[in-house]
């Protein structure tokens, strides 16, 4: 089944018309929100419960799957659309070791360099930019957003402050996770979350919400292998 859908899903990708273009403007929402939104880490480990950390809908795909996404994308009317975007994973790692690699901004051109061509990091406006190449996309596309590189716990705002998506904004956030007590098997939990209403993208809702939900997982599965490494 699973290989029946990557079928699919790949000849979709490679579709023409408005498909071809939507592919590049929601991989590049989908890796931005997934690849590289990992603030926030929480340093004391938490014993609480998984059902009581993440939404209730997420928590039994949780146990199996290790990860959740879920785009939710609403036509107001003809002029306007609002994306309701939330994705929960949880890394092999924990939150210290996983941060060793994923603060490191600039670097991510050679952790990812499948993906991500280019990576610069403004240290004084908080504003990162990468260039964007991959088979999916029918030419490199440009993201940048704010994000504060991350050296503490808390809690982390960001923003698209260009592009189709201008004026996203979302909330990561990220624990620290012992899901076997005895063990001690120390484990990661990412969460972001993101709301966006603004002017027509011109592309169907089931479209944007098909691309976003498939690339964002495939982005997450990517990072969480670097993470091992």
């Amino acid at each position: 089944m699973k290989n029946k859908f990557m079928g699919v899903f790949k000849s979709i990708l490679m579709g023409p018309g408005k498909i071809k273009k939507a592919r590049c403007i929601v991989l590049s929402l989908s890796l931005g929100l997934t690849l590289f939104f990992f603030p926030s880490f929480l340093l004391a480990k938490v014993l609480t419960p998984l059902e009581n950390l993440v939404r209730p809908e997420a928590f039994k795909t949780l146990k199996e799957k290790k990860i959740y996404v879920n785009t939710k994308m609403h036509s107001i009317n003809s002029q306007q659309q609002k994306l309701d975007y939330y994705i929960v994973g949880i890394a092999p790692k924990s939150c210290k070791h996983s941060l060793r690699k994923l603060s490191l901004y600039e670097e991510y051109s050679n952790f990812i360099p499948s993906m991500v061509k280019k990576s610069e990091y403004d240290e004084k406006k908080s504003i990162l930019t990468f260039l964007l190449d991959h088979t999916f996309l029918p030419n490199t596309f440009t993201l940048r957003f704010k994000l504060p590189r991350i050296s503490k716990p808390g809690s982390y705002d960001f923003s698209f402050n260009e592009g189709i998506f201008s004026g996203l904004k979302g909330k990561i956030h990220v624990y620290d996770y012992v899901e076997k007590i005895k063990d001690s098997q120390d484990h990661c939990i990412f969460e972001t979350m993101a709301i966006w209403q603004g002017p027509s993208t011109k592309y169907p809702d089931s479209l944007v919400e098909f691309f976003s939900n498939a690339l964002s997982e495939l982005s997450m599965e990517k990072l969480f292998r670097i993470i091992k490494l």
